[in-house]
């Protein structure tokens, strides 16, 4: 092997190296800083369902409907809580014009924003979340259909459910990659059926979600009824 040989093996190897460097260090801060961006995340929980049959011991990643607002209105110290869960199996809309958009699309109620804080670029996330039939959209897919403003008042439907017309009424930031969630679409809560989201026992779909008030430790708080 001839010494420009040898010199070009060192140099492919640091470049390698640095390379694969660079790929390590940005993995490392995806990870570090994953789900950092959004205010308050420290006071923010998931709620799961521990069932304890037979001594058959099952946790699961979901909850009844009426569970993440029952402790928002019964548990001293949290000071919110939030639900969301999948409606549509397919993942393909129709715009106006019979266009085809991929979206993940969740039912989330009007608190989903004091948990998730993101940028609102127009409408009002109470109101429009509590409003039958109306969805906010993250900028990416509003851009799809004509631009943040130009796409309020429009109407799109899940190809598997053309028959239901929902309203855009709200936009959105998008949700950064490196975080546990990532809706294209917020339907409001009320779109969904009430013998659901009232429930406290059984049909456990729901993602639920909790923030604690400042300073509260979660190992503090008590069950609900508890003295």
């Amino acid at each position: 092997m001839n010494r420009h040989s040898d010199i070009l093996i060192k140099v492919l190897s640091l470049g390698i190296g640095l390379a694969v460097g660079i790929v390590l260090i940005a993995k490392v801060f995806f990870e570090l800083s994953y789900d950092s961006f959004y205010k308050d995340i420290d006071r923010v929980y998931s709620i799961r369902t521990w069932i304890s049959q037979n001594g058959d011991e099952k946790d699961y990643g979901q909850v009844s409907g009426a569970v993440s607002v029952g402790f928002m209105n019964e548990v001293p110290g949290v000071e919110t809580g939030t639900r969301t869960t999948f409606v549509f199996n397919g993942d393909t809309y129709l715009d106006e014009d019979g266009n085809k958009l991929k979206a993940a699309l969740v039912c989330a109620d009007t608190c989903f924003f004091k948990v998730f804080d993101r940028p609102i670029l127009a409408g009002d996330p109470v109101k429009v979340l509590g409003k039958w039939g109306s969805v906010m959209v993250n900028r990416s897919f509003a851009e799809k259909i004509g631009g943040v403003q130009e796409c309020i008042g429009k109407q799109i439907a899940n190809a598997d459910m053309d028959g239901l017309k929902l309203t855009i009424e709200g936009v959105f930031e998008d949700f950064p990659k490196n975080g546990s969630i990532d809706y294209d679409i917020l339907l409001s809560m009320e779109t969904y059926g009430k013998q659901s989201t009232d429930n406290w026992l059984g049909n456990d779909r729901y993602k639920g979600y909790v923030k604690l008030m400042p300073n509260v430790d979660p190992s503090t708080l008590k069950d609900v009824g508890a003295d």
